[in-house]
């Protein structure tokens, strides 16, 4: 029989990883997952730099998205003023990146619709998207954010606070519920996950009740997105402490997320052809009726999913009693 403090679900982890016993313990697990998502994120900013092709930028925001999400949640523990100046040089990252990103997204979405008319369209999205890459390219290298390691070090070097003395009710009312999550450093990454992970589980199926209904605005839909992200690249960061079995839960997230970001992708295609910049002939209002369809289809796919999956009778306890981890 394993003992009380081993979870059976992190079966083949490294309990002295998976579970630190000090308070250096649990920052030093905090600190590494910051900088390793730090050195991917500039891995992905040097392959972005020098070929900045669609995956290329993809993957820089994707990574940097991720790397902003575990500072968020790690806030506490940093020290303020760093870690406020380093998330903002990694959102600058996104920011920069955005347009390249949307425009991608288009000039794909357009190859897919046999309409026949697109190509005038098609070029026009690649001309702006050329234009849009270069000042890109100009604009990271004004914001100096190329030595992303370097920086983290320094920022990961100052003293880190005590815990902010704050409730849960507290800071999700305050609309801060990632950048104060109540870590506790002297105790284990266990005990850590059961007290933070199932309260933000019960909030985010909360945030999907709210957010799942007919009629939703999109821009509470793409709220509910990054929520979707958010909780997913937490409970990532604890991947050892519960083993396999949490890639199911992953993936149901992860199915949430991409059927939202096809609804989102629908919605910036939409709203870059219909740009002043954008040509507004036949075959462009053609297009944007095809698009406008798709995004009705997107909607109802995600509804189904979320109904289906994650709005099932007793869903949000399961999820709980699940992230509670075994206590000694």
């Amino acid at each position: 029989m394993q003992p009380a403090a081993t979870d059976s679900r992190a079966s083949g982890a490294d309990p002295e990883k998976a579970t630190p016993r000090s308070r250096s313990g649990f920052l030093d697990f905090a600190h590494s997952h910051c900088l390793r998502r730090t050195e991917k994120t500039a891995e992905r900013l040097a392959a972005a730099r020098s070929d900045p092709t669609a995956s290329a930028v993809h993957d820089l925001r994707v990574a940097a998205r991720r790397l902003v999400y575990t500072l968020d949640c790690f806030s506490v523990l940093l020290d303020a003023d760093r870690a406020a100046d380093f998330r903002k040089r990694v959102k600058s990252l996104l920011s920069a990146a955005r347009l390249v990103r949307e425009l991608d997204v288009a000039l794909e979405l357009v190859s897919k619709l046999d309409s026949g008319l697109q190509h005038s369209i098609a070029d026009d999205l690649r001309r702006r998207r050329d234009t849009a890459a270069r000042l890109m390219s100009e604009r990271l290298e004004r914001k100096g954010v190329q030595k992303l390691t370097r920086r983290w070090l320094s920022t990961a070097s100052g003293a880190a606070p005590e815990p902010a003395k704050e409730t849960p009710e507290a800071t999700k009312a305050g609309g801060r519920w990632y950048s104060h999550l109540p870590w506790m450093p002297e105790q284990s990454c266990a005990a850590n996950a059961s007290a933070v992970l199932p309260s933000l589980a019960a909030d985010y199926f909360r945030q999907g009740r709210a957010a799942c209904i007919e009629g939703t605005p999109p821009d509470e839909l793409h709220a509910f997105r990054l929520a979707s992200k958010r909780l997913r690249y937490c409970l990532e960061l604890f991947s050892e402490q519960y083993g396999p079995s949490l890639a199911t839960r992953l993936e149901s997230l992860r199915d949430i997320q991409g059927r939202l970001g096809a609804l989102s992708d629908y919605d910036s295609t939409i709203r870059l052809l219909d740009s002043a910049e954008a040509p507004s002939d036949s075959a462009s209002l053609r297009l944007l009726t095809i698009l406008s369809d798709g995004q009705g289809d997107a909607t109802e796919s995600f509804l189904k999913s979320w109904k289906r999956n994650l709005d099932t009778p007793n869903v949000e306890d399961d999820w709980k009693t699940y992230l509670t981890l075994p206590q000694e």
